[in-house]
């Protein structure tokens, strides 16, 4: 059980960072 959580936790984690950096080019591009 405790597993599981941990490996949504990094899945989650995971997901977070590469919004963030999808987040930052776009930024970039767009001159925000």
């Amino acid at each position: 059980m405790k597993l599981e959580i941990r490996e949504q936790a990094l899945t989650n984690l995971r997901e977070l960072i590469v919004n963030d950096k999808v987040l930052r080019i776009d930024a970039k591009y767009t001159g925000g």
